[in-house]
């Protein structure tokens, strides 16, 4: 079990690195499969995959059509809070 001191900043990042890239339709499997291999924990991974894809542009801008800017801007945090803590605990379990 990793200390608290290791996920210090390494969890938070990669899902908000996520939410601006353009990775969708497999492309975010091969990209989070060579950060793990440059050193990025499986957490930080999860985190980083869980964040880039549930917040890729066409999803943005379709979701942006459909519930408003508002709903969008709630949608993207909760994807965030969402990636983030789905890291935390695949960090504490792997």
């Amino acid at each position: 079990m990793p200390a608290v001191s290791h996920l210090g900043i390494s969890v938070p990042c990669p899902p908000l690195l996520g939410v601006p890239l353009y990775v969708c339709e497999g492309e975010e499997i091969p990209l989070t499969l060579s950060l793990m291999k440059l050193g990025l924990g499986p957490g930080p991974a999860f985190a980083f995959l869980l964040g880039s894809v549930g917040t890729c542009i066409p999803t943005m801008i379709m979701s942006q059509k459909l519930i408003g800017r508002r709903g969008l801007m709630v949608y993207a945090a909760w994807w965030v809070v969402f990636a983030f803590s789905a890291g935390v605990l695949f960090s504490f379990f792997w």
